[in-house]
């Protein structure tokens, strides 16, 4: 059963620089918040661009809402490759050899959508409607201008299609810049001027992004999103995605029409890291210590635990050659003030006569004071009935989103810290396409 689908599609970008705030005569007399906006829109279009020549891993954890209860259940994951040409996002199942337009007729069923991955944001910071500013604040730790949009059904072509109906609608929300860095930090976007047909009640989208380290460039990169869509009747769907793995493609540019244009891909992949083969265990010691002053996106290194020899290339990975990666999660525990979230992902293997594409799944860890994968909670309960008591003990079991390349952990004990020399397993992988 089809839960819902989304899109937007061919946004026309108008950056606000080109509408006047560029190099205004007198500078000076503008608000702070005004000339922000204006440098942190042209900053992120400059992004964006570079954007396009790289490719990333999408994986969506769906959930929807249990009947009566309303409790989100689990229902499965889905990964794929998304890439941006022109003004549309383009999606392949990892390791496909072509890319196609619509996410929702590659997986068939459930929420799927396009825009996370660069759409959702050029769309809010789109010149062509007002942006007004509201306050400053903090967000991620960090202080914030907060501002609002709205772009009316005729000018978002934001296409929704539910159980019951579709319709193009409107969009507002917020936006979120970092007033040290101009960094765009978060966006939201809701459904706005959304026809009775459609039978929803709201849909949301909220995309955070941070810069993070890649091919020796500090980009800015959506590294999380979270779409939930109510219908009117109480029924709930949500995903919540994650970017990793990204690796740059070669750009080119071409017209194309009719049935080509349909099936036209990204380019081949330039300076490709050389692919490892599956289920190879490699042991990894970590040389960067992970403490909670780092950002999201700090770049740390591990080195390779001993010597790998992998017979299907004939080639040895030497001990303690560079493994690179950054910081992918930093932030407390959502209910424990004596808790810490912290994740890392590593993407390449350098050697001296090689790169390698790290694509693996995370096994385990050596044993660190206070630091686990996974968070128990107990719950205590005691009944009085008559002349005894009955005493009840609930244990609950929480773990964070297992993404590939990428290991999670919950720290419990101060300093909270990844120490460097911390040893940890991973086992390379090949990624597949939808995981039931």
């Amino acid at each position: 059963m089809v839960n819902g689908t989304f899109c937007r599609s061919r946004l026309v970008i108008a950056i606000v620089l080109a509408a006047g705030l560029a190099a205004p005569s007198n500078s000076d007399d503008l608000p702070a918040e005004v000339i922000a906006l204006a440098k942190a829109t042209q900053q992120f279009h400059q992004d964006a661009a570079v954007l396009s020549s790289f490719a990333c891993l999408e994986t969506m954890e769906r959930a929807q809402s249990k009947p009566k209860s309303g409790k989100l259940l689990q229902m499965d994951r889905v990964e794929l490759e998304v890439t941006k040409i022109g003004h549309q996002e383009w999606f392949s199942w990892p390791g496909g050899e072509s890319f196609h337009d619509d996410p929702s007729a590659m997986v068939g069923h459930g929420l799927v959508g396009s825009g996370e991955f660069l759409v959702t944001a050029q769309s809010a910071l789109d010149g062509s409607h007002p942006i007004a500013f509201v306050d400053t604040t903090e967000l991620m730790g960090r202080k914030a201008y907060h501002y609002k949009y709205e772009i009316s059904p005729f000018a978002a072509h934001y296409h929704v299609k539910t159980l019951v109906g579709e319709a193009d609608i409107g969009i507002r929300g917020d936006i979120w810049i970092d007033i040290e860095t101009l960094d765009v930090l978060r966006v939201r976007s809701e459904g706005w001027q959304m026809p009775g047909w459609l039978g929803l009640d709201s849909l949301e989208t909220v995309v955070s992004y941070e810069r993070i380290p890649i091919n020796r460039q500090m980009l800015l990169f959506p590294e999380s999103a979270e779409t939930t869509m109510r219908y009117a009747s109480g029924r709930e769907v949500r995903n919540v995605t994650e970017f990793s793995q990204c690796r740059s493609y070669e750009t080119s540019s071409r017209l194309l029409a009719g049935e080509e244009a349909a099936s036209s891909a990204p380019p081949p992949e330039t300076n490709p890291l050389v692919t490892l083969p599956a289920n190879l265990r490699i042991a990894l010691e970590l040389k960067t210590r992970i403490d909670t002053s780092m950002r999201v996106g700090t770049p740390i290194e591990a080195k390779l635990a001993g010597r790998f020899r992998i017979k299907e290339l004939g080639i040895e990975l030497p001990s303690g050659a560079r493994v690179l990666g950054r910081v992918r999660r930093m932030r407390p525990c959502s209910q424990n003030k004596s808790c810490w979230e912290v994740g890392i992902e590593f993407n390449e293997i350098d050697t001296p006569e090689h790169r390698f594409r790290f694509a693996a799944r995370f096994v385990n860890v050596s044993a660190v004071e206070g630091v686990s994968s996974s968070l128990r909670a107990e719950t205590h309960m005691e009944r009085s009935q008559l002349d005894w008591v009955r005493s009840t003990i609930t244990t609950e079991t929480t773990t964070l989103i297992d993404l590939p390349g990428t290991a999670s952990f919950f720290v419990t004990a101060p300093p909270y810290r990844l120490p460097s020399g911390m040893l940890m397993t991973w086992v390379t992988t090949k990624s597949a396409g939808a995981k039931q």
